[in-house]
C-alpha cells in the first residue's frame, strides 16, 4: 500500500515538472521588448541612415532624445529661442560612405537664432572612465571634423561632447554656444524647465 502511494506521488510530481518545463520557454514570449527603437519623429531632422539604437530601455542609460529636447526647451525658456520649422539639412555632411561606416544615425534640432544642436551615435567607440577615446579614435576625429566643417560653412563655432557611444554637438555663435553648453549640462543632470518653473513659484 505504501509502495503504491509513493508511485502515485512520484507520478504527479513528474507530470507537474514536465508541464512546467513545456510552458516556460522564453522564446515563445511575443511580448519581449525590442532591442532597437527608431528615433521618434518630430520637428527635428533625423538621419537617413539606419535606425538609431535607443538607450531608453536600459536602466541608468542616458536618454539622448530627452537630453536633446530638454536642451532645446531650455533655450526657449531662458532665451526665448524656439525651434524652427525649417530644419537645416545636414545630410551632405553626414550621409556619406565614410560616415555610414562608423555611425548608426544622428538627430539634430535647428533653433531660430541659427544654432543647431544634435547627437551622433557611433557603431563601435569605447570610452574610458576618464572620458578619453580608447577604441575608435579615428571615427571620433572624423565626426568632430565634420561638425567643425558644418560650423565653418555657417561662420559659426562648434562644440562636441562624447558620452559612451554617442556624441552631442552644438553649432552656434560663441555666446550662444556657451549658453547651450550650460543647458546641455542641466539636461544631463536631469534638471528640466518644469523643475525651474516649480522653483520660481
Amino acid at each position: 500500500m505504501i509502495k503504491q502511494i509513493i508511485i502515485i506521488v512520484l507520478s504527479l510530481c513528474l507530470s507537474t515538472v514536465h508541464f512546467g518545463c513545456r510552458h516556460s520557454d522564453p522564446t515563445n514570449d511575443n511580448n519581449l521588448p525590442s532591442d532597437q527603437e527608431s528615433v521618434q519623429e518630430g520637428d527635428s531632422q533625423e538621419s537617413e541612415l539606419t535606425d538609431v539604437d535607443n538607450d531608453n530601455g536600459i536602466p541608468g542609460a542616458i536618454n539622448t532624445d530627452r537630453v536633446l529636447d530638454d536642451t532645446a526647451d531650455w533655450a526657449e525658456y531662458a532665451d526665448g529661442i524656439s525651434r524652427t520649422e525649417a530644419q537645416i539639412n545636414l545630410n551632405p555632411w553626414f550621409d556619406t560612405d565614410d560616415v555610414n561606416e562608423i555611425v548608426i544615425g544622428y538627430r539634430s534640432i535647428s533653433l531660430e537664432d541659427g544654432s543647431i544642436i544634435g547627437y551622433v551615435k557611433f557603431k563601435g567607440i569605447v570610452v574610458t572612465s576618464d572620458g578619453s577615446v580608447e577604441n575608435g579614435e579615428e571615427s571620433y576625429d572624423l565626426i568632430v571634423g565634420r561638425i567643425s566643417d558644418i560650423a565653418e560653412s555657417m561662420n559659426l563655432v562648434s562644440y562636441t561632447e562624447l558620452w559612451a557611444h554617442h556624441m552631442y554637438f552644438i553649432i552656434s555663435n560663441p555666446e550662444g554656444k556657451e549658453r547651450l553648453i550650460g543647458y546641455l549640462i542641466k539636461s544631463h543632470e536631469g534638471y528640466t524647465i518644469d523643475m525651474a518653473m516649480m522653483g520660481n513659484k
